[in-house]
């Protein structure tokens, strides 16, 4: 009978760890599997032993970055219950555009993840991706939890037309999905959304404004 070998939680971490800093470095079409394993000072068969493939380290990335997303909004959620549906959606978006300016890194990682969605058409065709990404138990994990953020605001924004707190008869998912666009953009676009200023522009008053924009769409303003 096969005997399962529970892995070292320790040097998973020290994987990912190193992992993150290879990828965040150089990017993942540089990144070498034998400059993580000396980074986390083990041998490559160590790392293969964990991480059967560079595309599973890299989706075990992503899931991480896509649960500590989940976490921040499920704390925000929790937070604004005595609040009504406008507001609790409206602290719902800064928080997450507060975890793409201070994580910049996991909101690229989370963006090229949905990239691999719209290539797959939601898993439809996975001819699109290779083999070793089809195999990924991170890959499989990932699309068990990446519609929890959009669920969790819809419910806010429901909540509010309910209650009369968001006015505008739009769609639930419409209102979420020119929010999530709007925050794509400034930090895809915006190359260093940490900082005071991009390209003339002040960072302070363009997240100021793309606040407001978001809360006149939920009241008919804009």
């Amino acid at each position: 009978m096969a005997v399962l070998l529970s892995k070292n939680k320790d040097k998973e971490e020290a994987i990912i760890r190193a992992a993150e800093k290879v990828f965040f470095s150089v990017g993942y079409e540089n990144a070498k599997m034998e400059d993580i394993a000396k980074l986390c000072d083990f041998s490559k068969v160590t790392l293969y032993s964990y991480f059967t493939s560079k595309e599973n380290l890299y989706m075990a990335l992503s899931y991480r970055a896509i649960q500590e997303l989940i976490d921040i909004l499920y704390l925000c959620w929790e937070k604004s219950r005595s609040m009504n549906g406008l507001e609790a959606f409206m602290a719902l978006v800064r928080d997450y555009l507060d975890f793409c300016i201070k994580n910049k890194n996991y909101a690229d990682l989370i963006l090229n993840y949905l990239t691999i969605v719209r290539m797959t058409v939601a898993g439809e065709k996975l001819n699109k991706i290779s083999e070793s990404m089809q195999k990924s138990i991170y890959y499989r994990k990932i699309k068990g939890i990446q519609n929890v953020p959009i669920d969790i605001a819809v419910e806010e924004i429901k909540r509010g037309q309910e209650d009369g707190s968001i006015s505008s008869n739009k769609s639930p998912w419409v209102i979420h999905h020119m929010m999530w666009s709007m925050i794509t953009g400034f930090v895809k676009v915006n190359y260093q959304p940490s900082e005071p200023t991009f390209i003339g522009a002040d960072n302070a008053e363009w997240k100021a404004q793309l606040i407001a924009t978001i809360r006149g769409i939920c009241t008919d303003k804009v």
